[in-house]
């Protein structure tokens, strides 16, 4: 099992385990398609940071970030907005209503403004098969090395108020809540990280216990998944 940087190989791969792992959520209603095209956007700007956990060659999850979410979404919608927008068209024909959504999707940074941080965790996600094996924390622990190798001091994620398990398994890792908005008729916590007051304490991560094993703490949720 190991940790390889994301790249557009993964793509197809890592669209199908978005939509397995985050059902329920907005970007998955969008479909497959899109989410492939969605993430072959994304991996073409240098501010975006991802890693995959391959499990025999076979991808079993993967943690997106990125060091400017606002400049990334846009710069996205210039380039491939039209494309995503045809990805997007079967599902929003069935359901108008998800037009909101998509412009909440690449908006909601102005949201999080009462957050000063730039770069953000935008998605995490692992097979339904493969959750609660630590695979999550260890892809945390790796955006946490390289952000912190980058001279970023710290980072943000949104989390859903009402994702119980998100919301502790980020409390686990250190994560602290600052700030909440509202998005997509839910309420969010925003949680930022310290990468310079963690730094001598980054080992802890691999022996962080879960409080309860019959909680999937690895489902993360956040706008990402939008």
């Amino acid at each position: 099992m190991t940790i390889k940087i994301l790249e557009q190989e993964h793509v197809q791969a890592i669209a199908q385990i978005h939509e397995e792992a985050l059902e329920g959520e907005f970007l998955p209603t969008l479909g497959v398609p899109f989410l492939e095209a969605y993430y072959q956007s994304i991996l073409k700007d240098s501010s975006v940071i991802g890693f995959v956990y391959l499990e025999e060659d076979t991808p079993a999850g993967f943690i997106v970030g990125c060091l400017d979410t606002t400049r990334m979404f846009r710069k996205a919608i210039l380039k491939s907005g039209f494309r995503l927008g045809l990805r997007a068209l079967p599902s929003i024909l069935k359901k108008p209503h998800l037009v909101r959504n998509i412009l909440d999707t690449f908006s909601y940074p102005e949201k999080e403004g009462s957050a000063p941080e730039k770069a953000e965790l935008l998605v995490i996600a692992i097979r339904n098969k493969d959750r609660r094996k630590g695979y999550g924390r260890e892809l945390v622990r790796q955006l946490n090395d390289t952000l912190q190798q980058l001279g970023v001091p710290s980072y943000k994620v949104s989390v859903s108020q009402s994702h119980q398990a998100a919301n502790i398994f980020y409390q686990q890792l250190g994560f602290e809540r600052m700030a909440t908005f509202s998005l997509f008729d839910k309420d969010w916590y925003i949680y930022t990280y310290d990468l310079n007051k963690h730094r001598d304490s980054r080992a802890e991560l691999a022996s962080i216990k879960l409080i309860s094993p019959n909680m999937q703490h690895e489902n993360i949720d956040h706008p990402a998944h939008i």
